[in-house]
């Protein structure tokens, strides 16, 4: 979430090529990413977008995502993030200092448990320059911030979603925003609008 910048150049590089508007579509992660950088890139050639499962306020969510199923998603999605950033560190670590390699260890050696959280607060915080989990999340929090947003932008979100609560959708925000507009429905899980997901939707597909 922190690293909205690594959207603007191949966006301006696909502009630039083909030399047409840009509409943007997104899911989860990549949907309040992709939120971020339209709010802070004033020049961006995006006209419109559309994203579903967006973690507006991902600072708010922290107590429902960590007693989702009893914990359970916050391990499983930790745990898989962290096997597949692993073969990573080799090259990870040829740019990273003393301290930033010494919290990245402690989750890769198993010293803290491989939950989402911790891979927050030991991976992603340092390397972006955070000072832990908490601020990561506050600062990359735009429950605030939809007003910003001058293109039509349209959010998906769904009732029974797993990992986003009720926390996360600012309803009074997008009440005085006249450029975005909010769908809630009762099913639909975590970005599982055009599939049923894995095991009844308790998994996203």
């Amino acid at each position: 979430m922190g690293s909205w910048q690594d959207l603007k150049e191949p966006i301006d590089y696909i502009h630039n090529t083909h030399k047409r508007p840009i509409y943007l579509f997104a899911c989860s992660l990549g949907a309040i990413c992709s939120t971020l950088y339209l709010i802070n890139d004033k020049n961006t050639p995006v006209r419109a977008a559309t994203f579903y499962g967006a973690p507006l306020s991902p600072i708010n969510n922290s107590d429902f995502f960590d007693n989702s199923l009893y914990g359970f998603y916050n391990w499983i999605l930790g745990r898989n993030l962290t096997e597949k950033l692993r073969p990573l560190f080799n090259d990870v670590n040829k740019f990273a200092s003393h301290d930033q390699i010494k919290s990245y260890n402690l989750l890769l050696t198993g010293a803290v448990a491989p939950t989402l959280n911790n891979v927050d607060e030991y991976v992603v915080a340092p390397m972006f320059g955070y000072k832990g989990k908490d601020d990561y999340r506050a600062q990359c929090s735009v429950h605030d911030q939809l007003h910003k947003l001058t293109m039509p932008c349209f959010y998906l979100h769904a009732w029974d979603d797993f990992i986003l609560g009720p926390q996360c959708i600012p309803h009074k925000e997008f009440e005085k925003c006249d450029n975005i507009v909010l769908a809630t429905t009762t099913k639909g899980s975590h970005c599982c609008h055009f599939a049923p997901g894995r095991f009844g939707g308790l998994l996203p597909t």
